[in-house]
């Protein structure tokens, strides 16, 4: 029995993976129709231009959001040619290696 879907037209961004399941896609329609997921973009193009490049995590503590939440709009930015991913480095947030991104 398939679910039906919440929103039968989802915005561009709502980019779940195809293989997803349903309540993800749903979910990601959600956070872009409540605009969450645009202000969550512009908190992060601002830190990445008054900050520089960073992680995800370096840029989750200059903008106040969850690390995650920045992985997740990172690649978007990425899609839109607004930013690109630069070089694998140590993070000096968290100490792991991350990608960097920057403004294009």
């Amino acid at each position: 029995m398939t679910q039906p879907l919440l929103f039968d037209n989802p915005p561009a961004h709502a980019r779940a993976r195809r293989h997803d399941p349903q309540s993800s896609k749903d979910a990601a329609a959600a956070v872009e129709l409540s605009g969450v997921a645009n202000s969550q973009r512009a908190l992060v193009l601002k830190a990445l231009r008054e900050g520089g490049p960073g992680t995800s995590r370096e840029i989750a503590r200059r903008c106040l959001l969850d690390r995650y939440q920045v992985a997740r709009r990172c690649p978007e930015l990425a899609r839109d040619g607004l930013i690109v991913a630069g070089p694998v480095r140590p993070c000096t947030a968290g100490g792991m290696r991350g990608v960097e991104w920057r403004i294009v």
